[in-house]
């Protein structure tokens, strides 16, 4: 069973395992989808959004990307909630959709009004919104 580290969710490399560069390379994968990566999520529905954090040790996962956009393909009516894992790290999100979007983790989290971009923190439970001054 693998380990993983505890905020990214990077795969540890086994001492047992019989091919060391499998998760060798997922890791690499993680941090480079975490440093560049841009997911896209179209919305399916006019319903909140969950953004999993599934430990799968051959492929990264969504939330790990460095950029998250979300697209409005199915209209949305109201203002949603984007919910993603707990875990401490850096994002940027996109609101390609015509409502505002409340992006958040089981704690707190930032409003961002249609289109427009965010930086954002997570603490590990609250996200908020990178401001500069």
């Amino acid at each position: 069973m693998p380990e993983y580290t505890d905020n990214a969710r990077i795969p540890l490399l086994d001492q047992n395992v019989a091919q060391p560069e499998v998760p060798e390379n997922t890791a690499k994968q993680v941090i480079d989808q975490m440093l560049t990566g841009i997911y896209t999520y179209d919305t399916v529905a006019d319903l909140d959004i969950t953004i999993p954090q599934v430990d799968d040790p051959t492929q990264p996962t969504d939330w790990q990307n460095f950029m998250i956009e979300i697209n409005e393909v199915t209209a949305l009516t109201t203002q949603r909630n984007v919910t993603l894992p707990d875990y401490k790290r850096v994002y940027i999100f996109r609101n390609s959709t015509s409502q505002t979007l409340n992006f958040k983790t089981s704690g707190t989290g930032f409003t961002l009004a249609a289109g427009l971009t965010a930086y954002a923190m997570s603490d590990g439970i609250n996200m908020t919104k990178i401001t500069f001054s």
